[in-house]
């Protein structure tokens, strides 16, 4: 499933996307935001939390969506439940 807007997709994340989660993550102006992220977080934990988001969906345990910028298609967050 992807939905599309103006400036952003909405989509699942991929295991292509780890690098980018991991360097999100890792941001200290976005630290206040990932408080409930584990600290040192390494590119492990990010390809590890994508595969337990593919396993979510095929359960509907819960749903988590990347937030791509269309015009770069970099991963600038995610969201869901």
């Amino acid at each position: 499933m992807q939905l599309e807007g103006a400036k952003i997709i909405l989509r699942k994340f991929k295991i292509e996307d780890a690098e980018q989660v991991y360097k999100n993550v890792c941001e200290p102006s976005h630290r206040p935001w990932a408080y409930a992220i584990k600290d040192p977080y390494s590119l492990k934990d990010a390809t590890a939390w994508i595969e337990k988001t593919h396993k979510d969906f095929e359960t509907r345990e819960a749903f988590q969506f990347a937030v791509i910028l269309k015009e770069t298609g970099e991963v600038i967050g995610g969201g869901g439940d």
